[in-house]
């Protein structure tokens, strides 16, 4: 009787750790578009584009843009700059049913006050995985190359349709 005490709290030990490992795996999967890009209708608005990539939804969502710059004492300094918007904390699920899981996230950013020739953007993205609770950290820093202007394909794709104007 002893032992069937014994390996069945070794089992249940081992089978604790396993659950444990396979939930701390699932972690949220997010693709960052690699181009900003510039509304060619609206001044100074420039948009990212983030697709959940994971098969359930992303809860906690906190995103933040930052104009990172050498102020000459070889010491970056750095300036939040604002969502247009109010922020999204929530991303659906990756499906076919609906394209909730791309957005699209614009910021006003003024290229006198933020020159992208002296320094350039920072963006992070924190999400958490809605079944196994687990958190990750996205960054993506973007310099005046990373600049086109157009408008973001819809669905899964980060191609920028370029404005020919």
């Amino acid at each position: 009787m002893i032992n069937g005490l014994i390996s069945g709290l070794i089992s249940g030990f081992f089978a604790s750790l396993i659950f444990a490992l396979f939930l701390l795996s699932l972690r949220p999967k997010i693709n960052i578009s690699e181009d900003i890009c510039k509304d060619p209708k609206l001044d100074n608005v420039y948009r990212i584009k983030i697709v959940n990539k994971s098969k359930v939804n992303l809860n906690n969502l906190r995103y933040s843009l930052h104009y990172c710059y050498d102020a000459g004492d070889g010491i970056l300094d750095v300036e939040k700059i604002q969502p247009r918007k109010e922020p999204l904390d929530f991303i659906d699920r990756n499906c076919s049913e609906n394209e909730d899981y791309a957005i699209r996230l614009s910021f006003f950013i003024d290229r006198e006050k933020y020159p992208l020739d002296k320094g350039f953007l920072k963006f992070t993205v924190l999400a958490t995985h809605s079944f196994s609770n687990t958190s990750k950290c996205f960054k993506r820093i973007y310099t005046k190359d990373n600049i086109k202007k157009g408008v973001f394909q819809g669905g899964e794709s980060m191609r920028i349709i370029i404005d020919k104007d």
